[in-house]
């Protein structure tokens, strides 16, 4: 499909609401320093200079749902991770690390329960997209990173730091782009089926650094 296709694709409601989501995890305080580009310096200072607001965020990031390719990967995705969201139970993928078992009671044993029953309820729910966006921000941050203070920038790493930064700055468009580029050029399309077996780990990840944000009360 040409260029001119899919530019004139609309953004639909629920893909609206997801970026919303999105928008209020990835700029999280708690989120903001897995990427490399919140490091001081240089990258924060870029940062700060495009004075980021959540609505400007959002604005720039919906041009992502246009792209075919990352649509049908949030799909697949969800797809594919719904058996394992099924079968999590929340005391025991909060356990990662040094964690040690929280109490039934717990805030994050709740908040996880309650994400569960919606994403089982509903694969086009925008918690689904949410939930995959926020999974990968982490991939990327942690590679980017890692790329970065790596003694050699191959192409792969280059890859992983633009993505850090179109991710961070809400540059949708061409963040869809990059990712495709990531997945068929450097993990041989592998990426579908790292997303789906880590899902279960980001849902933890999150109810941990961000249990205030609309995602765990949507």
């Amino acid at each position: 499909m040409g260029k001119a296709s899919r530019s004139k694709r609309q953004v639909s409601e629920r893909d609206k609401e997801a970026v919303r989501l999105s928008s209020e995890i990835v700029l999280h305080p708690n989120m903001r320093e897995t990427f490399l580009m919140t490091r001081q310096g240089g990258f924060a200072g870029l940062l700060e200079s495009l004075d980021l607001t959540r609505a400007g965020w959002e604005k720039g990031f919906e041009p992502a749902f246009k792209n075919r390719w990352f649509k049908d990967i949030i799909k697949q995705v969800a797809e594919d991770a719904l058996p394992r969201i099924w079968a999590i139970k929340a005391v025991d993928i909060l356990q990662y690390g040094e964690n040690k078992r929280p109490p039934d009671d717990a805030p994050q044993v709740s908040g996880i329960n309650l994400v569960k029953r919606k994403l089982c309820a509903d694969l086009s729910s925008p918690l689904w997209s949410a939930l995959i966006i926020a999974s990968l921000a982490r991939a990327i941050g942690t590679n980017a990173k890692l790329s970065f203070d790596s003694n050699e920038w191959s192409e792969a790493s280059m890859q992983w730091m633009a993505l850090d930064k179109s991710l961070m700055t809400g540059e949708g468009k061409a963040f869809a782009e990059q990712l495709h580029t990531l997945d068929r050029e450097y993990l041989d399309n592998a990426l579908k089926g790292l997303l789906a077996t880590r899902v279960p780990h980001a849902i933890a990840e999150l109810s941990v650094n961000t249990l205030d944000t609309e995602f765990f009360s949507a």
